[in-house]
């Protein structure tokens, strides 16, 4: 368990963090709160979003949606800084395009979409932090 500074105009606030690390978005932003504000909504959005998109790919095994909302989704995971959602995605984004292990896929992508569940929660906890 580590802590993740927020700057939230002229005050810092520290929020308790474990699964996100937020140091590379803070870094594109300038550590603008607007700016953050803005990303870290449409991430919060964003990830169950893609999430759901793969799953649905994945019950019509639809592979080709499946590696392409992994893609997608796995860039949008790589500013909440979580290392290991963004290599879940990824080894589900290589599987889909390969077609070799499928079977694998439907358990990483659980695996996934719980981490992701974590993460929003997290990113919502730093949105109220900014507020």
């Amino acid at each position: 368990m580590f802590f993740v500074p927020i700057f939230s105009f002229e005050k810092q606030i520290m929020i308790q963090a474990r699964l996100i690390n937020l140091d590379n978005l803070r870094t594109i932003s300038g550590n603008d709160p607007a700016f953050m504000t803005a990303i870290l909504n449409k991430i919060v959005q964003a990830l169950p979003e893609g999430l759901k998109g793969i799953r649905e790919n994945i019950a019509s095994q639809n592979w080709q949606g499946v590696a392409s909302l992994a893609h997608k989704t796995k860039s949008t995971s790589a500013y909440t800084g979580s290392a290991d959602l963004h290599t879940l995605l990824g080894s589900i984004e290589m599987k889909a395009k390969s077609g070799q292990s499928l079977e694998t896929i439907p358990a990483l992508h659980t695996e996934a979409n719980q981490l992701s569940d974590s993460i929003v929660v997290e990113l919502k906890d730093v949105l109220l932090g900014m507020g």
